[in-house]
């Protein structure tokens, strides 16, 4: 975990957020750390499209490792998300080490 780990709480709460659909809102989230990764489990309000003051709370969960992220429930465009937010982040030091890694398992 070579830049995942320097991610402050702040920088965690905006990829989140990131994450999210427009009409959706981020109520708390809490951090795991493990060897390789972390693991942000997230609570999420929606609303409810039939009756708009109804609010429908669901938890999200986010893997992040140094060049991968994975969330339950998927979302298809999340690995972009992430990659941007990390090369905007840690500049052109991730985006070298995460090209070369590319070109290896190609």
């Amino acid at each position: 975990m070579k830049f995942v780990n320097r991610l402050l709480a702040q920088d965690i709460e905006d990829l989140i957020k990131s994450f999210l659909l427009e009409d959706e809102q981020l109520d708390f989230f809490m951090i795991f750390t493990y060897k390789t990764e972390l693991l942000i489990v997230a609570e999420v309000i929606h609303h409810d499209i039939d009756n708009p003051d109804n609010q429908i709370k669901t938890e999200e969960r986010y893997v992040l490792q140094d060049f991968d992220v994975l969330s339950e429930p998927e979302n298809l465009n999340i690995q972009k998300i992430y990659l941007d937010f990390m090369i905007s982040k840690f500049g052109e030091e991730y985006e070298s080490i995460y090209r070369a890694s590319e070109d290896c398992s190609e």
